[in-house]
């Protein structure tokens, strides 16, 4: 007999998939329990992190355009 998941579904009735190799139904046991190590989860916090715009490297530099640019605009207020 093939190992059934048995959770409920919407209807109410048993799930009748087969659990993948690790013993888990894809739908209802998930594959993934998430990283354990402390260098699994370093590694997976920089994984959200695709573009680097709202680092806080960024943001300060986003700052410091900002501040010049109100400075250049205060400059260019006076000869017009």
């Amino acid at each position: 007999m093939i190992q059934q998941c048995g959770a409920k579904n919407r209807q109410g009735t048993p799930c009748c998939l087969s659990p993948l190799k690790n013993g888990r139904c894809r739908f209802h046991g998930g594959k993934s329990t998430g990283p354990r190590t402390v260098e699994g989860k370093k590694k997976s916090s920089q994984n959200a992190g695709k573009h680097g715009m709202y680092s806080k490297k960024e943001r300060e530099s986003n700052t410091e355009v900002e501040e010049l640019c109100e400075e250049v605009m205060k400059i260019l207020r006076q000869f017009f």
